[in-house]
C-alpha cells in the first residue's frame, strides 16, 4: 500500500461502550431499592427507638399531619413522676389491662382482633400502649394490615429497650387528646383547667375516655358513649396495682 493510501485511511473508532442489558438494570434497581427499605424501616427506626429512650421525642408525625390541617400544637412535657397515681392506673384501665405482662404485644388481644379482620371486619383493637406509642412516634395514622405488620415488629423492641416505665411516661406525653392537644398534662389544662396534679380521680378517668375518638369526643359529657366508657375505666381502676417508687409494674 502507498503512502498516501495509508495517510488517506480513517483511524479506527474506539469500540463503543456496552449497555447494561435489562436483567442488570432491574438488579441495580432492586438493590438500591432494598437498601432504600433496610435504610428506611430498619437502621432509622431503631436509631430513633435508642435515641428516644433518653432523649424526648420533639415531635411526631401526627403533629406535623394535624397542623398541616389547620390545628395547632399545645403540649407538655411532664416526668413520670410528676403523675398522680391515678393516672397510671387509669391509663393502664383503659388501654391497656395487661401492660405489666405482656413484651409489647398482648397476643391473646392480637388473636382475636385477627380473626375479627377476617371475618370483613374492621382492623381494630389489640393495640397495646407500646404498639401506640410504637405508632406515634416512628409511624403515621391511618389502619391497614402494613402498618399494624410494622407496629408489632417494632413494639418488642421498644419494651425491651425502654421498659415499662419509660413507655408509659412517652405515652403520656405525646397521646393525642384533642384537636390540637398532646400529653395529659395540656390535656388536663386544656378539658378542666388545672395541670393534672389537680384533678380529682374522676376528671383523670373521664380523659382517658376519650381516647378512641379525641376528635370529636368530650370529657365531661354525662351521657352518650362516654359516660358507658367513663363507667367501665372508673371500676377497672380500682382494681389496678401499682410497684413500689414510682415503678409502674409491681
Amino acid at each position: 500500500m502507498s503512502q498516501a493510501a495509508s495517510e488517506a485511511a480513517p483511524a479506527p473508532r474506539p469500540p463503543a461502550p456496552s449497555r447494561p442489558s435489562a436483567p442488570s438494570r432491574w438488579r441495580r434497581v432492586l438493590k438500591w431499592a432494598l437498601w432504600g427499605a433496610i435504610l428506611l424501616f430498619g437502621v432509622l427506626p431503631v436509631g430513633l427507638i435508642i435515641t428516644y429512650r433518653y432523649v424526648d421525642p420533639p415531635a411526631t408525625p401526627l403533629m406535623f399531619l394535624r397542623e398541616a390541617d389547620g390545628l395547632g400544637r399545645d403540649w407538655q412535657w411532664r416526668d413520670l413522676d410528676t403523675f398522680p397515681v391515678e393516672v397510671i392506673q387509669a391509663a393502664i384501665a383503659a388501654e391497656d389491662w395487661r401492660f405489666c405482662e405482656h413484651w409489647g404485644v398482648d397476643v391473646d388481644a392480637l388473636r382475636g382482633a385477627l380473626q375479627k379482620y377476617e371475618r370483613g371486619g374492621p382492623l381494630t383493637g389489640a393495640s397495646t400502649i407500646t404498639m401506640q406509642v410504637t405508632r406515634n412516634i416512628l409511624l403515621w395514622p391511618g389502619r391497614n394490615i402494613f402498618r399494624k405488620g410494622l407496629e408489632l415488629l417494632y413494639a418488642p423492641l421498644v419494651d425491651l429497650l425502654w421498659g415499662k416505665d419509660r413507655v408509659l411516661e412517652v405515652y403520656l406525653n405525646i397521646a393525642e387528646w384533642g384537636p390540637g392537644i398532646y400529653g395529659i398534662n395540656a390535656a388536663a389544662n386544656a378539658w378542666f383547667g388545672h395541670d393534672i396534679d389537680r384533678l380529682y380521680p374522676d376528671e383523670i378517668a373521664r380523659l382517658f375516655v376519650i381516647l378512641p375518638s379525641p376528635l370529636r369526643w368530650d370529657p365531661r359529657a354525662e351521657d352518650g358513649p362516654e359516660r358507658r366508657r367513663y363507667d367501665r375505666v372508673r371500676r377497672a381502676m380500682r382494681r389496678v396495682r401499682i410497684g413500689k417508687g414510682w415503678a409502674v409494674c409491681p
